[in-house]
């Protein structure tokens, strides 16, 4: 069906139909985001909460994550940090456990690089994660592996540490 479809059906409308796609559009317009880009928002600051807590740094819940200055920021690398999911055939689970990987190698380089860790780092540095995994696992990600990460528990016979070297973000971003 495309647009013209649509407009051509749309005098057979009832008065309740044309209210709700009236509604329909307003939302999409206004930039309501999805339930998708809504649960993978839940998702992620939820495991930046828990990685911080997990490195000893801070106890921040996600509600004040969601009114820290990061936020804007964070919402505008999610979708591309989840298309890099995507574009990977990471499955739910496999995501989940990546994510984890991920963000306790992105917290450990910021404390390598002298950056203050804590919530609004973690949020602005976000864009950083597969650049985290590809450096932990490289060749992974090209390869179409990175699944195999999770299978292994995260380690791949590497002996390296984020804590002895310093991975500098990369200038494309």
């Amino acid at each position: 069906m495309n647009l013209d479809d649509i407009v051509n059906h749309l005098p057979q409308l009832t008065r309740h139909e044309l209210q709700q796609l009236k509604q329909w559009c307003q939302k999409l317009l206004a930039g309501t985001p999805s339930d998708d880009i809504v649960a993978d928002e839940n998702l992620v600051l939820s495991l930046i909460c828990d990685c911080l807590r997990n490195g000893q740094v801070e106890f921040i819940s996600t509600d004040r994550l969601r009114h820290s200055q990061g936020i804007g920021s964070f919402r505008e690398k999610l979708p591309e940090l989840m298309r890099f999911f995507s574009r990977h055939n990471i499955s739910h689970t496999q995501r989940y456990g990546l994510l984890v990987i991920g963000l306790q190698l992105l917290r450990d380089n910021l404390r390598a690089m002298n950056i203050p860790v804590g919530g609004n780092a973690m949020l602005n540095h976000i864009h950083r994660l597969p650049e985290m995994l590809d450096w932990q696992f490289p060749g992974y990600a090209h390869a179409g592996l990175l699944g195999i990460i999770i299978r292994n528990g995260g380690r791949d016979g590497h002996d390296k540490s984020v804590d002895k070297k310093v991975i500098k973000p990369s200038k494309s971003r």
